[in-house]
């Protein structure tokens, strides 16, 4: 008997540490996100007066903080920042995939718009992408914990295509902002040579990244769903 509930107990711990650890990390996220969604409420961005200094002669068009990231210890050690300095007057044409999001760019000589991360502890913007420089820049994702997971998060909350900056989860083809099987289905017409223009995106289409668009891309995704990957 000693025996049995033992084991029921053992049971019972690892089916709460695989119920209660997910669902931390989400609510972590939810956090960070709700807190610089309080900053933007009240304008009071916390590394505005950072860029301006950066551009002294430059006129800010949109800027925003939308994510906070905290370490183990609660203190504020990076944050994710988006800015135009100008007005954008070219199309979406840089893209990379961090995680299981697509970042999208324009090239644009007339102004400086980009996503950057702030590191605080380093106290600089570290950029991600800039439409100034031509390409999204050699950004080590993995230097700060939870970005990957900050920005698909991002991908499904926030997006502001006239910001000619935007995230993406990779996959969603169709952009409804979630991975079904009909982004396989797009997909699969789109090899087979029908076109949906105006639905499906190419540029998150790539789902096993392999650099190429192919039926392996639509079988990764109903992987995905399946739970096999």
């Amino acid at each position: 008997m000693k025996k049995i509930v033992i084991s029921f107990f053992i049971t019972v711990l690892v089916f709460m540490n695989a119920i209660i650890f997910p669902v931390s990390a989400q609510s972590e996220l939810t956090e960070n996100l709700n807190a610089a969604a309080e900053q933007r409420v009240t304008e009071s961005f916390l590394f505005r007066h950072k860029l301006e200094e950066l551009y002294p002669d430059d006129k800010i068009e949109v800027y925003d903080e939308p994510y906070y990231h905290f370490d183990s210890y609660g203190l504020m050690d990076w944050a994710l920042v988006r800015y135009r300095i100008g007005k954008p007057l070219g199309p979406l044409a840089v893209s990379v995939t961090f995680g299981r999001t697509v970042v999208s760019i324009s090239n644009i000589e007339s102004c400086y718009l980009g996503l950057s991360v702030y590191d605080v502890k380093r106290d600089e913007f570290i950029p991600i992408a800039d439409g100034m420089m031509y390409h999204i820049m050699a950004f080590d994702d993995s230097a700060y914990e939870g970005f990957d997971e900050a920005l698909a998060v991002m991908a499904v909350q926030w997006s502001d295509p006239d910001d000619n900056v935007l995230i993406r989860l990779l996959g969603d083809t169709d952009g409804d902002k979630e991975i079904t099987i009909l982004d396989a289905t797009y997909i699969q017409r789109s090899l087979a040579g029908l076109k949906d223009r105006g639905v499906y995106d190419e540029t998150v289409a790539d789902f096993d990244k392999s650099g190429d668009i192919t039926i392996l891309d639509a079988t990764a995704i109903q992987r995905f769903l399946a739970g096999l990957e």
